[in-house]
């Protein structure tokens, strides 16, 4: 899906999109002095509307399809890796993880969780 996609938007399932409310969260935590890390960002529809509220967000998401629709800000550092394989290698003042641990084992979400302790 992600190589044939020409907009986020095709990617809704029919349920009600709730990307509202997970903007609606975010803009909770943040401000111009907090870094936003997101994995799994996917279709962007979460990121995009985040790009000015927070001083930095680096944005980790597999599929550079997915990734392409991300705004193109020098606020935004766009890494296409798998999370699982992703290194954390700073500390960040917000993280979020929508819609990515329910295709996850037990095992690889232990181990991003560790990742996610250890800074």
């Amino acid at each position: 899906m992600a190589k044939t996609i020409e907009s986020p938007l095709e990617t809704r399932n029919k349920a009600k999109d709730s990307t509202c409310y997970y903007v609606a969260l975010m803009r909770g935590f943040a401000d111009k002095k907090r870094d936003l890390l997101d994995l799994g960002t996917g279709t962007v529809l979460m990121i995009n509307p985040l790009v000015d509220d927070f001083r930095t967000i680096v944005a980790i998401e597999k599929h550079k399809g997915f990734s392409d629709f991300i705004f193109k800000s020098p606020s935004v550092e766009i890494i296409n890796t798998d999370i699982i394989d992703f290194t954390i290698t700073r500390s960040f003042d917000v993280i979020s993880i929508f819609g990515v641990m329910n295709y996850l084992n037990q095992k690889e979400a232990e181990g991003i969780y560790k990742k996610l302790r250890g800074f």
